[in-house]
């Protein structure tokens, strides 16, 4: 997606402007991070009310206002992104937008929703697959619905730790132990995910064949991921 942001006469004295007038390409979310949020929030916020309803310019910064407020004002970031959806019904980017608000204001099941809405628009990202897949898991509850996505996210993936723990922790959940093991020793580690690994084995270890076990992980909080690839 390329966007262009229009520098508007309120934001041409601010030192963060011409940063927001760039062409925006592949290097747009380095651009972006590399600034300071709560200012480029202000900023953003402005853009949506000196935008005409629906141009490029309100539907970039309602994208990142999604995205970048998902965790400290979730209910503003699903309005933002409901606005994408409402706009576009087939913006998959808005969908798991508007999945991860949901997920950060406890609505889980509409969450989910939204995350199969992604999916079903982008089978080929890995990230709308996880996250649908570890919130049925380990939120809903529902292990054997999240398998086939944690499976699919795991092959597309393979090498990724966070999916690779998610998807074992679902097979452990559904009793199959090996199967989570060989995962779990197929796939590098750093620090904190040797951690979960271990913690992992030590519940697979204690549960036996068929058994439900007790044990159960606590998770880390998701990774967040640009919103191409969302909570998180």
């Amino acid at each position: 997606m390329m966007l262009v942001v229009t520098l508007h006469m309120n934001m041409r004295n601010d030192a963060l402007g011409p940063k927001l007038g760039i062409v925006r390409e592949s290097d747009g979310q380095a651009a972006l991070e590399s600034l300071d949020i709560t200012r480029l929030v202000t900023m953003l916020k402005q853009l949506t009310r000196s935008a005409p309803t629906n141009s490029e310019d309100f539907l970039f910064a309602h994208h990142y206002l999604a995205e970048l407020t998902a965790e400290s004002d979730p209910w503003k970031a699903a309005i933002s992104a409901k606005k994408l959806i409402d706009f576009d019904p087939y913006d998959d980017s808005g969908w798991a937008l508007y999945a991860h608000a949901l997920s950060n204001l406890a609505h889980y099941r509409a969450a989910a929703k939204a995350y199969r809405r992604a999916v079903s628009l982008a089978p080929n990202n890995p990230w709308y697959a996880h996250n649908l897949g570890h919130l049925l898991d380990a939120v809903l509850g529902r292990p054997e619905e999240g398998l086939p996505f944690l499976e699919s996210a795991h092959r597309m993936k393979p090498q990724e730790i966070d999916i690779a723990l998610s998807y074992a922790r679902a097979l452990g959940n559904v009793g199959r132990f090996d199967e989570a093991r060989a995962i779990l020793h197929s796939s590098a580690t750093d620090s904190w995910a040797d951690r979960e690994q271990q913690a992992l084995l030590a519940w697979f270890d204690l549960a036996g064949p068929g058994e439900s076990p007790d044990y159960r992980v606590q998770r880390r909080e998701q990774k967040r991921r640009p919103a191409d690839a969302p909570p998180r």
